[in-house]
């Protein structure tokens, strides 16, 4: 399953530039391209980052739909 970024910024309370800064800079997955307009990322990889980083997720139970 894919999410896209508004999922990724909204389960993380981060801005856009914060999600690129930590993928640079924190190891946060790199989003699949799927089309030059179309990125997502994959939702175990997120989740899996977020388990092993103990980030600072406002929403831990990732419920992204």
């Amino acid at each position: 399953m894919y999410i896209d970024i508004r999922e990724v910024k909204r389960n993380f309370s981060i801005s856009k530039s914060t999600l690129y800064r930590w993928i640079k800079e924190r190891d946060f997955p790199e989003p699949k391209r799927f089309s030059p307009r179309l990125v997502r990322w994959n939702k175990n990889e997120v989740e899996e980052w977020d388990k092993n980083t103990g980030s600072v997720s406002k929403n831990k139970s990732m419920h992204m739909h």
